[in-house]
């Protein structure tokens, strides 16, 4: 099948912001409250030697402490090292041969590529030290690494303009390369990470000043920034507002030494624009928020800290400062760019910054200058709202204890505004009656999972027994896809203070209701999909989202089809999937909430011509067994969240969160599971089994 992509032309409105004098950041505590931990040099082993390590890409760890590597060898080795118990501590011994590149988290392990002048390759490594080969990556010249929300990781290559997704679930990982045979393709990608849907990858492209998006499927989008864009592309980092956040940099001619200030003025009006930021939504527009003139702010490092606000360091050479920018919210707007000057070294490389994984309220930097992790704590906002307490006074002793916070009750109403890329989530929170009014913080938690990975801003409430209303709306959503959510609600920063509502679902750009038994939605999401009613005789284009009844059948072999279905005679109690590759009738037996595909397959191209026919005889004669062939005569690829199957002639694959291939072939019914598992049914012999991610089953025709 042809991966089909569409160009989006990006709308640009820039807004120029200089600084502002009010700091709703929290602020760093200052320069003498920052601890520096330096990366060691000594005697070999696991804490050493490394020399100028060169220190960059942290992550935050699986464990709670920041992770990074190592991309100097001035002492016999690479390593990755992390900061654990007051001192920094690497990894492994004996070190690596070849440069670590880029590093992420997945799956509870941290994950790493390196490289070499013909090679790169993908390891995997415990927060033990633990390092294991996983697979070899070509070509060379890695540059970004980031998982999504299932786990999966993507590399890009801007080597050779390709972006490589590796399955780790599968053993061994299994490995595809993206462009194939897809348009437009990726130029040069470098930084990629994980949009706000969890499962959509974006990445920024230098050399044609665009940013990229791509699908789980391989569909690639290209953003056209606005013309009054011209700089560098750095770091692009998922921002607390959902949308995509990147850095664009220019020479800072003020920090150069010997320069006249006429011939900076001068080269800096070759600069057609400042540095800044850029904000993409998920559906393609831009906004820019340049820096003033003479800002000495590096955008290339930027990273999300714990208050909600970007964050980036200063150039070397300048005033050794931090600067943060607040996003616009619902409720309040950007706040512009507030600098912090004077808290690390100001002739000191900051190379990366993330916030602090353990959830303390701090920043964390590679200083390659002075071969450091240096831990920046910020201070918190100050409550205005005093805690609830009782205080009793004797002649002899005072005592005072903090009253214990009230149950609070969050619910779930109905999801209203739904669009193709939003919606508006409502609930209410309440607490038990006679409790005094209650500040409240809550965001609702949303994405394509129960695993959520998306939430709002957190907002604060006043709650009441009587109860109060909150809701918050989301933008940026993809079109066309099932999204989890729930509401948190917290009264104290401690975990047994939040209370959750249970799951619910509701999916964009739908407002199909399909019936239980009856029919289910059907939406092209990409590429050309065809459907041909029960009783009819002709194929007709899938164009928009209907209602389609239950006997159809759809021909995706050219596109991808989104499928509504519903699991209970309650409306809203919905299922949906992504299926794409083949013919299928849409079936749900009576009674039942799971939909079955059932692949329209012919045998026709199986059938032996007559030449083949007398070969075959030839060889029974000589009593040689004739295999037969491999041709695959229809198939169909699936990626949903339970409640479907898609069945063969010899065998049927029930979901549980998957992304499957079914395919009919001339030697049997072939089930192959990429991403979770599936319940597996061998309709030859009467068998029914679990298949998981990276393994495959062929049921043999008869």
């Amino acid at each position: 099948m042809r991966r089909s992509s569409a160009i989006a032309l990006a709308v640009a409105c820039t807004a120029i912001l200089g600084w502002v004098a009010l700091a709703l950041a929290d602020p760093p505590t200052g320069a003498g409250t920052v601890t520096i931990y330096s990366i060691p040099t000594g005697a070999t082993g696991v804490t050493g030697p490394t020399g100028a390590a060169g220190a960059t890409a942290l992550t935050a760890g699986p464990d709670g402490h920041p992770w990074f590597i190592e991309t100097r060898d001035s002492n016999g080795g690479y390593r990755v090292g992390t900061v654990a118990s007051g001192k920094v501590v690497e990894y492994p011994s004996p070190p690596l041969t070849y440069r670590p590149v880029a590093m992420t988290e997945a799956g509870g392990d941290l994950w790493f590529t390196d490289t070499d002048v013909d090679l790169s390759a993908l390891y995997s490594m415990t927060t033990a030290g633990v390092v294991t080969f996983e697979a070899r990556l070509v070509p060379p010249a890695i540059a970004g690494l980031a998982a999504d929300s299932t786990g999966d990781l993507w590399i890009t290559h801007p080597q050779d303009d390709e972006i490589g997704e590796v399955v780790p679930a599968a053993t061994p990982p299994a490995t595809e390369i993206f462009p194939g045979d897809q348009q437009p393709l990726p130029t040069a990608p470098e930084s990629i990470t994980r949009g706000p849907d969890g499962t959509t990858m974006w990445f920024t492209e230098p050399g044609l000043e665009e940013v990229g998006s791509i699908t789980a499927s391989g569909e690639v989008t290209q953003h056209q920034l606005p013309s009054t864009v011209n700089g560098t592309l750095g770091n692009i980092v998922l921002g607390p507002d959902n949308n995509l956040w990147v850095g664009v940099s220019q020479p800072n001619y003020n920090s150069v030494p010997g320069l006249s200030g006429s011939l900076r003025l001068g080269l800096a009006a070759v600069a057609l624009s400042p540095s800044g930021l850029l904000q993409i939504t998920p559906t393609g527009t831009v906004t820019e928020f340049k820096l003033p003139l003479k800002s000495s702010v590096n955008p290339d490092v930027l990273a999300v800290g714990r208050d909600s606000q970007l964050w980036m360091p200063d150039l070397p050479g300048t005033d050794g400062g931090l600067t943060a920018f607040a996003p616009a919210t619902a409720s309040t707007p950007a706040t512009g760019f507030i600098t912090y000057p004077g808290i690390v070294p100001t002739a000191d490389t900051i190379s990366s910054i993330i916030k602090d994984p353990g959830g303390a309220d701090s920043l964390w930097l590679t200083d390659q200058t002075a071969n450091t992790i240096d831990n920046v704590p910020l201070t918190p906002p100050v409550t205005t709202t005093p805690p609830t307490s009782t205080t009793s006074t004797t002649t002899t002793s005072t005592s005072t204890s903090t009253a214990a916070p009230p149950a609070l009750t969050p619910e779930l109403l109905a999801v209203s505004g739904i669009s193709t890329s939003g919606a508006t989530l409502t609930g209410t929170i309440s607490e038990p009656a006679g409790s005094p009014s209650t500040p409240v913080s809550y965001s609702f938690q949303y994405g394509t999972t129960t695993a959520y990975g998306s939430s709002t801003p957190s907002a604060t409430a006043t709650v009441t027994p009587a109860g109060v209303s909150v809701s918050a709306t989301l933008s940026g959503l993809v079109p066309y896809t099932t999204y989890h959510y729930r509401l948190s609600s917290g009264d104290c920063a401690a975990s047994s203070c939040v209370a959750v509502t249970p799951d619910q679902t509701f999916t964009t750009g739908s407002t199909l209701q399909p019936a239980l038994n009856t029919d289910v939605g059907l939406t092209t999401t990409s590429g050309h999909v065809l459907v041909e009613l029960h009783g009819k005789h002709h194929f007709v284009s899938l164009t928009t989202g209907e209602l389609i009844p239950l006997g159809a059948t759809v021909d995706a072999l050219h596109g991808t089809v989104l499928i509504q279905s519903a699991t209970a005679s309650t409306p809203g109690q919905l299922a949906s999937g992504l299926f794409s590759g083949g013919d299928f009738t849409v079936t749900q037996p009576r009674g039942g909430k799971v939909t079955v595909l059932v692949l329209a397959s012919s045998f026709k191209a199986c059938v032996a011509t007559p030449v083949a026919q007398a070969a075959t005889a030839a060889a029974k004669r000589k009593k040689k067994k004739s295999a037969k062939s491999k041709k695959v005569v229809n198939q169909v690829f699936g990626n949903a969240h339970g409640q479907f199957s898609t069945r063969g002639h010899y065998a049927t694959a029930a979901d549980q969160g998957t992304r499957w291939r079914t395919a009919d072939r001339c030697d049997g019914t072939l089930i192959a599971v990429t991403v979770g598992r599936v319940t597996v049914t061998d309709r030859v012999r009467h068998r029914t089994f679990v298949l998981t991610a990276g393994h495959h089953y062929l049921t043999a025709a008869r």
